[in-house]
């Protein structure tokens, strides 16, 4: 049998952008339990992010952190008629597989994209940057890191809020699909898993002891150690497909969840 057959495993990326990895795991023969922990949505703001992105050919370089963000500017150089292929001098920079493919698919050509699928390896991938502008679009949440770390090799950086990521109330359908019992919990960023971990609350520690916990990857799983949260998987590949090959190659299930088990 299959490793994932008739497991339940809770998929708590947005609503909007959770096709993709319950697809999957069906596809593995998982039933995806949706408890969708963050939203999407546009900045506050658009001004900030319009203006970089109409003065885009003054920069060397445009580094996406993630698939949101990568998203997030496409969209939005649609809306303003702007064409970042056209933009000969411009460089693109992308962390992991899924951020890429985003901008892949979007007709564009990725320069830089680290081994290690974390923004903190971004400055060594795109090599010598003293003197470079470098154009960081990101989510409302990010810290400064990457921004102080591309400085210090002598970049000028411009970081804009690109989208804004919020966290979403555990409503009474997940609480109950929760209470029936799952046989593994999937985050895909760390905002899920502080969503879920301040959703629960006291119960968290019962729900996260009771399943397999699997993330992205590492900066996922830092959040979740940060947290006091046990991690069993961590996919090689941040990626929905990473995410789920790991799980189905994953050798510690318990026995499946009686609602479940065949």
């Amino acid at each position: 049998m299959n490793a994932l057959e008739a497991r339940r495993v809770v998929v708590t990326r947005s609503r909007a952008q959770s096709a993709e990895l319950c697809g999957l795991l069906e596809a593995a023969g998982a039933l995806p339990v949706l408890v969708p922990m963050i939203a999407i949505g546009p900045p506050s703001s658009f001004e900030a992010l319009d203006g970089a992105l109409r003065s885009v050919a003054e920069y060397d370089w445009l580094v996406f952190t993630s698939a949101n963000g990568a998203r997030s500017v496409l969209q939005r150089t649609a809306t303003l008629g702007l064409d970042l292929g056209g933009v000969a001098t411009l460089r693109l920079a992308a962390v992991g597989p899924a951020t890429r493919a985003v901008l892949t698919d979007a007709g564009l050509t990725v320069t830089a994209m680290p081994s290690e699928h974390r923004g903190e390896e971004i400055p060594e991938s795109l090599g010598d940057v003293d003197g470079l502008r470098i154009l960081l679009p990101r989510s409302g949440l990010a810290d400064d890191k990457l921004r102080g770390l591309l400085r210090d090799r002598g970049a000028g950086v411009d970081a804009v809020v690109a989208y804004r990521t919020t966290t979403q109330a555990l409503d009474a359908a997940s609480l109950e699909a929760l209470d029936d019992g799952v046989d593994a919990i999937t985050f895909t960023s760390p905002s899920t898993v502080r969503g879920l971990v301040e959703g629960l609350g006291v119960a968290g520690a019962r729900v996260m002891e009771q399943a397999v916990v699997a993330t992205v990857g590492p900066v996922t799983s830092e959040a979740a150690r940060s947290l006091s949260v046990r991690v069993d998987i961590e996919a090689r590949e941040s990626s929905a497909q990473g995410l789920v090959e790991a799980l189905n190659t994953y050798e510690g299930w318990a026995p499946r969840t009686s609602s479940t088990a065949p």
